[in-house]
């Protein structure tokens, strides 16, 4: 068995792969990342287009501090990091120890085409007589055995499908650089070894993402794959994209047309006998793609979607929705399709329905549009096997009651443990890197052993520049030595120009360091055909020259086309190639925490058990927040247990100081370095368990440095006056039909009717969004009054259940008990009024066409949540709020608990609508990002960042003004303006306003600019 190491393993190379890979590398440890996939990026390589936004941002999740640490491109294309080690067509086949002290074993697939060696040049597809689909393009294109996994994908490494291989031989002759290495004649011979190899980890991150059901496999009424217009959402994906099978033009696949009218048909493979789940983030997808075929169409294709429950349950959703509608034009119809079926007459869909109302509206279309649920991913039954961690019963890995989430060393990240949008898997993803840490840091691991700030470089900043070519001359290729010694011998910083022999070969790439390493250059510029082949080895040749990265790049001769261009742009830019000599100051390691509910101690513990300090500061006498009034989730967790748990936990780790009684009254600084002043609130005659690292809040003025802060002020149910509320002893709230129960002061055996009506002031124009917690809180109060009086009669009121994920089964259990369900609309709201035989409720059935009153015993409002006040705690440390009050986050798919200056985050409800099971998951991840930014000690500068010419500013402070990040400031005392070169992300917005160019951004100068236009031109 191997040492306990500051090593961690993770599964799956999709976006949640990355995010955790991403966090446990920032955090220093040594990351290896597999995937069964001979590429990277799982579903989100084929996908282009996002909600909220419509347009992709998967690149934000690149890191913020010591930025040159990873490639800064698109993430979509690959990811190249010097902390994390990418096995691709990997999977892990045991797993052996405990956690902290882990082996495992790896499997890889063989390499019929050496990666090592393949350059992309696409000789090898060129010549293979084998076309089979595209399963990249979901099967809607066609492509060669010997292909390309993904078509922008970097490196451009071929694979062969060697289940349509013909063994020919062909692509083995044509390929010039001896990559390809068939097996044997005949099929027979083809078993090839798999490599095994053994390592040691500290922990295991699942991020195997999902699947998608495949209507083929039940009773395909929609015509799926018999119908050539009717595809599934990944599918139209797929059409809509630019890579896609018709370069990004809407078309049908049966004739290549526009379509004139489109159809979604939602909860394909959802919400049905055999999956009772509802899948959480179709609904939206469809909302999307119809905005995007709008747009496309300048509204001329009309889009309709057929829907059971419209779940826009997130912060954002239900303002995308009225967009849809209201500015696009998005038709939104409720009801399930009984079918689909070809009319032969007209060419088009019948889509066979019975409508809302009863009555069956049957509609014709160009194309329809499959939402397919989603599935646990490929591989999922294995790894339980291999590591333990049991399965649900719908096939997802089982998640621990809330109290027992760090009792292992594996953990599963995104949605592998749940149906979820970006958003949240990125959420619960960082979440699973902060426990895995945990597990780390357990096992003796040290933060001084993440990589440093690049330093010991030979100092050639003040040198005049002397470049060094290197051109990689390939034999199939143009002699092109000649011309390129031409372009550089009018370069007159030019001092060499050394030509290599394949460089993207082993032997290449070795000959090519051992001749530099004789060299005294101070700038290198390499030209080469791939130059994408060679990002991942900068350092190799920082190494050999004893040269800052800085002064190294890569410039691509492509086909040779433009080749006086490319060379002359690539002499420019390498030639004002520079470091700033700016110096970031180390981080402060201790991370504050606002607020004691549930999400403010999970953070503070995840921020202690990864090793850092942590302070937490709480208004009230008790930690606890809501928990405090809590009972139990829909799902059986025991609110009271956790609370017990996470206190005992808070208040005995050493690494952890609270103060209760305490608010933040000021604070100044920038991310890494926040110096705050803390100021006794009310009194200390409140309840408290007093513990050594807990303070009452008796020092005034108490003064805390920190790196980071995260924001867990919680919020609370809406107060409301609706439906006789506070006048009428038979109406009450959501939470105090909760309390009721709890305390037995509410008991259903004496009751006759009940109902609950949702979204009470709730999804109004005062109040957008949806609440995300309330139809789950009904659904679990209505089932637990059914058990205590299973004859009650119980009527829920309802605009749309937001029964999301898992929850939904709790919905169909409630039917089944009898619970009845009663839809109405916005423009319908029900009436709750005294009549003479007690508290009436009105509301307008919409299958019998007609107004129904209902006496009641008991009327529950689902009246939502509210953050409690944030802004001006937000406003201290320059983070911003939304529309809604709550957070504002820098990006709610890709940075959702971060702020845009990257040294605040915030978590639980006051980063917007979820439930405790949630907040903790967002509190794992909000303390991820803080300890990311403190690990570094101090983190390097970047190339990319701005900087400031003193001499020439006027202080006229537009460039502050224009700073997202807050990384300028003004020194009133020095008359300078400052620059934080952490908090600086190279955007270039301060140059862009700057009147007389005294703010720049390093390696984008005027310039240096200029001449590389002139050189395109």
């Amino acid at each position: 068995m191997g040492e306990k190491q500051g090593k961690a393993l993770v599964v799956g190379a999709g976006i949640s792969g990355i995010r955790s890979a991403l966090d446990l590398a920032e955090s220093g440890c040594d990351v290896t990342l597999i995937d069964a996939a001979p590429h990277m990026g799982g579903v989100l390589s084929k996908l282009e287009y996002q909600f909220p936004t419509d347009g992709c941002g998967m690149c934000r999740m690149l890191p913020m501090a010591d930025r040159d640490t990873c490639l800064q491109a698109c993430l979509r294309k690959g990811l190249v990091h010097g902390g994390i080690n990418l096995m691709l067509s990997t999977t892990l086949k045991g797993l052996e120890g405990e956690a902290g002290k882990y082996r495992v074993t790896l499997e890889t697939e063989p390499c019929i085409i050496d990666p090592r060696l393949c350059t992309g040049c696409d000789k090898c597809s060129e010549v293979c007589p084998v076309t089979i689909p595209d399963s990249f393009n979901q099967g809607l294109s066609t492509t060669k055995a010997v292909h390309l996994p993904v078509s922008h994908a970097i490196p451009n490494v071929y694979t062969i499908d060697m289940d349509h291989c013909t063994l020919c031989g062909e692509c083995e002759t044509v390929c010039p650089f001896g990559a390809i290495h068939l097996p044997g004649e005949g099929r027979l011979e083809l078993k090839i070894p798999r490599t095994r190899m053994e390592m040691d980890v500290g922990a295991v991150v699942l991020a195997c993402g999902i699947d998608y059901y495949d209507p083929r496999t039940g009773v395909d009424t929609f015509g799926y794959k018999e119908l050539k217009d009717v595809v599934s959402n990944i599918e139209l994906e797929r059409i809509l994209s630019g890579t896609g099978p018709f370069e990004g033009s809407l078309k049908r696949p049966s004739d290549g047309k526009e379509p004139d009218r489109m159809a979604w048909i939602q909860c394909v493979g959802s919400r049905d006998l055999e999956f009772p789940a509802c899948s959480s983030v179709c609904c939206m997808i469809a909302l999307k793609e119809a905005v995007l075929v709008r747009k496309r169409s300048r509204c001329t294709i009309e889009t309709v979607i057929y829907y059971m429950d419209m779940r826009c349950f997130s912060k954002e959703f239900e303002a995308y929705r009225r967009r849809a509608e209201n500015e696009y034009g998005v038709i939104l119809k409720k009801g399930r399709p009984h079918s689909v079926r070809y009319n032969r007459n007209t060419g088009g869909l019948g889509i066979y329905i019975t409508g809302d109302s009863g009555v069956r509206e049957d509609e014709e279309y160009d194309m329809v549009v499959l939402s397919l649920g989603q599935r646990p991913g490929k591989g999922v039954k294995e790894l339980s096997q291999v590591t333990g961690i049991g399965l649900n019963p719908l096939g997802f890995f089982e998640e621990p009651p809330l109290w027992e989430y760090d009792k292992t060393g594996v953990f599963a990240a995104g949605s592998a443990s749940g149906l979820k949008d970006i958003g949240e898997s990125v959420i619960h993803s960082s979440s699973a890197s902060a426990m895995a840490l945990k597990v780390i840091h357990e096992a003796g691991s040290s933060h001084d052993e993440g990589s440093e700030p690049l330093n010991g470089f030979r100092d050639v900043s003040a040198q005049v520049p002397d470049i060094g070519v290197v051109l990689c001359q390939c034999p199939s290729g143009p002699d092109i030595e000649h011309q390129v010694r031409s372009i550089a011998a009018r370069d007159v910083h030019v001092s060499g120009v050394m030509a290599m022999d394949r460089i993207c070969t082993r032997e290449g790439w070795d000959g090519m360091l051992e001749a530099l390493a004789e060299k005294n250059f101070n700038r290198i510029l390499v030209l080469a055909c791939s130059p994408q082949l060679f990002l991942d080895k900068k350092d190799a040749v920082s190494r050999a020259m004893d040269l800052d990265p800085a002064y190294i790049d890569f410039a691509d001769l492509g086909k040779g086309e433009a080749l006086a261009s490319t060379v002359k742009m690539g002499l420019a830019r390498i030639r004002y190639a520079n470091r700033l000599n700016s110096m970031a100051w180390a981080m402060v390691p201790k991370v504050l925490v606002a607020g004691g509910g549930i999400g403010g101690m999970t953070a503070a513990l995840s921020v202690a058990d990864s090793g850092f300090q942590a302070v937490l500061v709480e208004r009230g006498p008790r930690l606890g927040g809501n928990l405090l009034w809590l009972d139990v989730d829909i799902t059986g967790n025991d609110f009271g247990r956790l609370l017990e748990n996470t206190c005992r936990r808070v208040e005995n780790h050493p690494g952890i100081r609270v103060f209760t009684n305490t608010v933040i009254e000021d604070s100044n600084g920038v991310p890494g370095n926040y110096v705050t002043k803390l100021k006794p609130c009310g009194n200390n005659s409140g309840e408290n368990t007093a513990t050594a690292n807990l303070d009452t809040g008796e020092n005034d003025g108490k003064i805390i440095e920190h790196g980071a802060v995260i924001l867990a002020t919680g919020g609370r149910e809406a107060e409301t006056t609706a439906h006789g509320h506070g006048t009428n002893d038979a109406v009450m709230t959501n939470r105090e039909l909760e309390q009721g129960l709890k305390a037995k002061t509410v008991d259903p055996v004496n009751m006759q009717v009940a109902v609950m009506i949702q979204c009470v002031d709730s999804r109004i124009d005062s109040r957008e969004y949806c609440s995300r917690i309330c139809c789950k809180s009904s659904l679990k109060n209505a089932l637990e009054m059914k058990r205590l009086n299973p004859d009650l009669d119980i009527y829920v009121l309802y605009r749309e259940m937001m029964s999301y994920g898992f929850s939904e089964i709790y919905f169909k259990e409630a039917r089944e008990k009898g619970v009845i369900f009663i839809r109405y609309g916005p423009d319908r709201k029900p009436e709750v009024f005294s009549g003479p035989d007690g508290t009436m409720v009105k509301v307008h059935e919409p299958l019998l066409h007609r107004p129904m009153e209902i006496r009641s015993d008991l009327v529950v409002l689902a009246t939502g949540i509210v953050p409690s006040t944030l802004h001006p705690l937000a406003a201290l440390f320059d983070a911003e709020v939304d529309d809604y009050s709550f957070f504002k986050e820098a990006d709610s798919k890709w940075r959702p608990v971060d702020a845009v200056n990257g040294g605040v985050f915030a978590c639980g409800l006051a980063l917007g609508p979820r439930d405790a099971k949630e907040s903790m998951a967002s509190a794992r991840a909000a303390a991820m990002g803080a300890v990311r930014l403190i690990s570094r000690r101090p983190p390097g500068v970047s190339l990319v960042t701005a900087g400031i010419k003193h001499s020439l500013c006027t202080l006229c402070e537009r460039c502050i003004d224009s700073c997202v990040y807050g990384a300028r400031t003004l020194d009133a005392d020095a008359g300078k303006i400052g620059i934080d070169p952490v908090a600086c992300q190279g955007c270039g917005s301060c140059a862009a306003v700057c009147t007389n160019s005294a703010s720049f951004l390093n390696n984008y100068l005027d310039q240096q600019m200029l001449e590389i236009i002139d050189a395109a031109i």
